[in-house]
C-alpha cells in the first residue's frame, strides 16, 4: 500500500487561532477607542492612549478567545461511495454556506469564503481518497458542512 503526501493544510489549534485574532484586533481597537474617547472628552490623544492600549489588550484577549472557539481548525472524514455525486453535493452545500470554489484538481478541492460567510471564515479544503474524503477548515463551517452533506444523502 502506498501512502500519498496530503495537500491539506494542518488545522489551526485553539491557541493559535486565539492569538491570531487577538493580536490582529487589539491594536486597531486600542487606537480607534483612544481616538474616539479623546474626541468625546475633549482631551489629547496621547493622554488617553495608555487607557486605550489597556482596553485594546483586554478586548483583543476576549475577542481572540471567543472567536477561536468558533473558527479553530477541524478535520473530518466523510465516507464517499460515488465520487462524482459527492462532489456535486459538496459544491451545493458549500454554496449554501457562502463558499465559492477556489481551485480544483482530480482529487483536491479548495473553497474560499464569500462576504456572506464572513471575513474571518477561512478556506475549506477537501481531499478525495479511496472511499472517503478528508475535510479541513474552520470548526464551525466544517460542522455545518457535515450536517448539510448528511441531510442531502
Amino acid at each position: 500500500m502506498t501512502t500519498r503526501a496530503s495537500l491539506l493544510p494542518e488545522p489551526r489549534s485553539y491557541a493559535g487561532t486565539a492569538i491570531m485574532f487577538g493580536a490582529t484586533t487589539a491594536l486597531p481597537f486600542a487606537i480607534l477607542s483612544s481616538w474616539l474617547f479623546a474626541a468625546m472628552e475633549g482631551r489629547s490623544f496621547g493622554e488617553i492612549l495608555p487607557i486605550g492600549l489597556a482596553a485594546g489588550l483586554f478586548f483583543g484577549l476576549f475577542f481572540g478567545l471567543t472567536m477561536a472557539f468558533l473558527l479553530m481548525g477541524k478535520t473530518a472524514i466523510v465516507e464517499v461511495a460515488d465520487k462524482k455525486g459527492f462532489v456535486s453535493r459538496l459544491n451545493v452545500a458549500m454554496s449554501q454556506l457562502g463558499y465559492n470554489p477556489a481551485s480544483q484538481t482530480d482529487d483536491f478541492l479548495t473553497y474560499k469564503p464569500s462576504f456572506q460567510a464572513g471575513l474571518a471564515a477561512g478556506r475549506i479544503s477537501v481531499q478525495l481518497q479511496e472511499g472517503h474524503a478528508v475535510v479541513v477548515g474552520p470548526k464551525m463551517y466544517v460542522t455545518k458542512l457535515l450536517q448539510r452533506l448528511a441531510a442531502n444523502q
